[in-house]
């Protein structure tokens, strides 16, 4: 994220576009709030797997609830982490002698409050479906592992310092790379899966199963392929 946030900053034109949480908010008020982007994009996932109205509507108020109460759990968390890590960076700077600057690392999910985290993940839901169905060489629909999004769009608001264009064009980037990485792992995820009785035996044989988390980190790609390599 951080390399394709300082091109992006640098990019002519593209440098300027800059949407923030805040200003959607403002303009889209009610809508934009995470519980109502919660209600819509859960509802829609329940169409897309296949529920019926009510069921699906159902699974929308469940993402709309944990849209609005994560966000405030962790704040409330990470709040009193904040005591302690400031308490630690005091006691390191007096160790220190004031020689050098101190930082305290924090998870990402410190992030997962801010507006435009909320909102971007709301839109890069349906891109990442048209994605994972235009792009080549994809061939996970990621119905589930969509939710990592989320997570995905703290991590680079870190970086874009909340500007909602750039969250998009950087995560889908992220999105069609772990697309191809969790294809091509499609195959050892299945193996493992098959090993464990994941796959209901009427399916064994008869479905490769992938996702994102797991099978999509480049990480993970990286040395599957260098330990085929040497095998």
């Amino acid at each position: 994220a951080a390399p394709m946030a300082w091109l992006l900053a640098r990019i002519p034109g593209l440098k300027d576009w800059n949407i923030k949480g805040e200003w959607v908010q403002q303009r889209l008020g009610f809508f934009a709030e995470p519980m109502v982007l919660g209600l819509i994009t859960g509802t829609v996932f329940g169409l897309l797997a296949g529920f019926n109205v009510l069921n699906a509507l159902l699974v929308g108020a469940v993402s709309a609830m944990m849209f609005h109460v994560w966000p405030m759990a962790l704040g409330v968390t990470f709040e009193g982490w904040s005591v302690f890590n400031e308490g630690m960076r005091n006691i390191l700077v007096k160790w220190m002698k004031g020689k050098r600057e101190v930082y305290i690392a924090v998870d990402t999910s410190v992030l997962l409050g801010h507006p435009s985290v909320g909102i971007s993940t709301a839109l890069m839901y349906p891109l990442a479906f048209l994605l994972a169905v235009f792009v080549p060489g994809t061939g996970l629909f990621p119905v589930i592992s969509v939710q990592i999004i989320q997570w995905w769009m703290a991590h680079i608001t870190g970086w874009t310092r909340g500007n909602i264009i750039h969250n998009l064009i950087i995560c889908a980037v992220v999105v069609i790379l772990y697309g191809w990485a969790a294809t091509a792992m499609a195959e050892p995820s299945t193996f493992w899966a098959n090993q464990y009785g994941v796959i209901p035996a009427d399916l064994v044989g008869k479905v490769q199963v992938t996702n994102w988390d797991g099978g999509g980190d480049l990480r993970i790609w990286v040395f599957y392929k260098l330990a085929s390599l040497l095998r």
